[in-house]
């Protein structure tokens, strides 16, 4: 049957999802405490929060339709986790580590907002209209928090220069 193949197919999604939010909000408030601007930091904590509002989410889509979140583990989330991680380690100073949370969270959150708008057009062709609404709402809201950042960035980024041209 397509539906129950295409049903199963949205419920693992549901899982993968649920555990890419889960490793979102643990890197939002890991990142937090490693920055140094401001500004940053409460972009990161409402990050953190987000991707926790979105697990609870997840778990609900996933008890509707009659399961439990499991321990499955998304590896793409892992690896723009794996890759911020080195990005932070690797960062000379404290002005690009907080670029390096900014390149690595705006990584995660272009993951999440294409991710949410496959599933939420899955959904709606499974006849889970309220989910599809939610996960489109969501991608528009990861799509938006993702340009915060960018604006952040942009200010760290004119910042350093200015004390680049200073030293020179």
């Amino acid at each position: 049957m397509a539906d129950d193949n295409f049903t199963k197919w949205h419920i693992a999604g549901l899982h993968a999802l649920r555990s890419a939010s889960e490793q979102g909000d643990a890197a939002g408030k890991a990142l937090a405490g490693k920055v140094s601007n401001a500004d940053l930091k409460a972009l990161l904590g409402e990050y953190s929060e987000t991707a926790g509002k979105q697990e609870t989410h997840f778990v609900g889509f996933l008890k509707e339709l009659g399961t439990e979140p499991n321990g499955f583990k998304d590896r793409i989330m892992e690896g723009v986790g794996n890759g911020t991680s080195e990005m932070v380690k690797a960062a000379p100073d404290q002005g690009l580590l907080d670029l390096s949370a900014v390149a690595g969270t705006q990584s995660g959150l272009d993951y999440y907002a294409g991710a949410f708008k496959g599933q939420g057009a899955l959904a709606r062709q499974l006849g889970y209209a309220d989910q599809a609404e939610t996960f489109m709402a969501m991608s528009k809201a990861c799509e938006a928090l993702r340009e915060r950042f960018t604006k952040v960035g942009d200010t760290i980024r004119a910042k350093a220069a200015g004390e680049a041209r200073k030293a020179a």
